[in-house]
């Protein structure tokens, strides 16, 4: 399948947004698996799986929830994508939530 310049960049524009995440699976527990999946994804242009890799990383009870800055950028990727769902809403609940003493 022969791709477009305007369709290249898109995917190159997505893929580095990605990419740039990547520092997310650092120092977490399970973050292996997840990471090893997210990169084979990334290189094979399959950015949807990409991000509902990532996301799903950083919903795990285990996982530390991330600053607002981090969830803006998810957001600003989902929504270059045209994907609506309930990630960045989950990782802001995520984030809020404490637990009771």
């Amino acid at each position: 399948m022969v791709m477009t310049n305007e369709r290249n960049a898109y995917y190159r524009e997505i893929n580095a947004a990605l990419a740039e995440m990547k520092w997310l699976f650092d120092d977490q527990p399970k973050a292996a698996g997840y990471r090893e999946y997210f990169e084979e994804t990334l290189d094979a242009n399959e950015l949807e799986i990409a991000l509902h890799t990532l996301c799903n990383f950083l919903l795990e009870t285990t996982t530390r929830p991330v600053p607002e800055s981090v969830i803006a950028q998810i957001h600003a990727v989902h929504a270059a994508m045209g994907l609506q769902d309930q990630c960045v809403s989950q990782l802001r609940e995520k984030r809020t939530f404490q637990p009771a003493s």
